[in-house]
């Protein structure tokens, strides 16, 4: 039998890799460092004010904003329902580290037929159904420490995918100051321009991460640039 493969995130893109691989005939577990974000509302237009909405509130305090399934949530429709009740969307719990030729996870317990809480999922997850994992129980971090749980569990893998998703990346941006100690970047409230900088404009960071949103963002910032150089130029000229 082959060993299993690690698919590693909490968002769509890791669902849908484990029910690609599981319908390929691989064995793919699914971990994640939180229970997964599942939610039973409706996607509609309210649902993305809402989001949208909520990520501008944290950039304008300048808290670092969350990754996408955690600030969308991830529906239980009938694209995924079927397979949490197989048992093949269920996460095992956290990646806890690798071994030379394992996964070490914080959650199937000491016989790894466990998981952790699946979050708004779980009245749907039949335990029965939810496959032991092959290997044993771990008494120790890869690291050396102590586990001080008996839920870590050692399983044979053979791949690891990680779908982690993305975040905004601006490493670029570091010498210029504009990091709040939130951690965050304090947008204003039009969402593109930085507040410790006027003249920086950020489409793409935010509530701007999405394709609509990142459509309207440009089209603020270069407005709002424009209107920059028009009051620059016309200063220049008094």
């Amino acid at each position: 039998m082959a060993s299993p493969g690690t698919v590693v995130g909490g968002g769509t893109s890791a669902l849908q890799f484990i029910q690609q691989l599981s319908a390929s005939g691989a064995e793919p577990v699914w971990t994640t460092r939180r229970p997964p974000q599942w939610t039973a509302r409706t996607f509609d237009t309210e649902w993305g004010l809402d989001v949208e909405r909520s990520v501008s509130e944290r950039t304008r305090q300048g808290l670092p904003p969350l990754s996408v399934s955690a600030a969308t949530g991830i529906p239980l429709n009938d694209l995924y329902t079927p397979d949490i009740a197989s048992g093949l969307l269920v996460s095992r719990g956290r990646l806890a580290g690798l071994t030379e030729h394992g996964a070490v996870i914080d959650g199937p317990g000491p016989d790894g037929s466990g998981s952790p809480t699946q979050g708004e999922a779980d009245s749907l997850i039949d335990p029965v159904r939810v496959a032991t994992l092959p290997g044993h129980r771990a008494d120790r971090m890869p690291n050396g420490e102590d586990a001080g749980t008996d839920a870590l569990w050692e399983t044979p893998i053979d791949t690891v995918l990680w779908a982690t998703g993305f975040r905004a990346h601006v490493p670029h941006l570091r010498g210029l100051g504009i990091r709040e100690r939130a951690g965050g970047i304090r947008m204003a409230d039009d969402g593109v321009t930085v507040v410790r900088m006027p003249g920086l404009f950020l489409a793409g960071y935010g509530a701007s991460a999405s394709t609509l949103g990142a459509t309207r963002a440009g089209r603020r910032a270069a407005m709002a640039a424009l209107g920059r150089k028009a009051r620059r130029a016309k200063d220049a000229a008094a």
